[in-house]
């Protein structure tokens, strides 16, 4: 799979300007969107909240110092719905606390955080291009199938 719709959870505008202009550039496999918190992450998953023709997303990314961010990894990571979706989180490199809530709320991975906004989007890229172009994703979560 290569068309991927990827759910990024960010509140750091240049980083996000970044992403943006290299998934518009080509440079990315899949389809970039952006929310600025893990509630409308939430709202998204949902359909509800103005998000009601929102795609599904195939990978989320959430970078833990947004708004929210943690409560949406453990809202995904609970509900049978979406528990099979994805997760990356960005840490703060400084925080052992991140990485290891991360990981307590069950995210796929964990990553730092670089600060420079440039590299920020060569990581997303790269861990994007994985999960699009070598791993195999789960069933879609709104797929009857997926549920228990």
């Amino acid at each position: 799979m290569s068309d991927i719709d990827i759910l990024l959870v960010a509140d750091d505008d240049d980083a996000v300007e970044s992403l943006e202009r290299a998934f518009d550039d080509g440079d990315s496999p899949g389809r970039l969107h952006v929310v600025d918190t893990g509630e409308a992450a939430v709202s998204w998953l949902r359909r509800d909240d103005g998000y009601e023709d929102a795609p599904t997303p195939d990978l989320l990314l959430v970078d833990l110092s947004a708004a929210g961010g943690t409560s949406a990894l453990e809202t995904v990571k609970t509900d049978a719905r979406y528990r099979r979706l994805p997760v990356l989180a960005f840490a703060d490199p400084e925080s052992r606390s991140d990485l290891e809530t991360a990981y307590d709320k069950h995210a796929n991975a964990c990553l730092h955080r670089p600060a420079d906004a440039d590299e920020y989007a060569e990581v997303v890229r790269s861990v994007t291009a994985f999960w699009a172009l070598t791993a195999e994703l789960p069933i879609a979560y709104d797929d009857e199938e997926a549920l228990p």
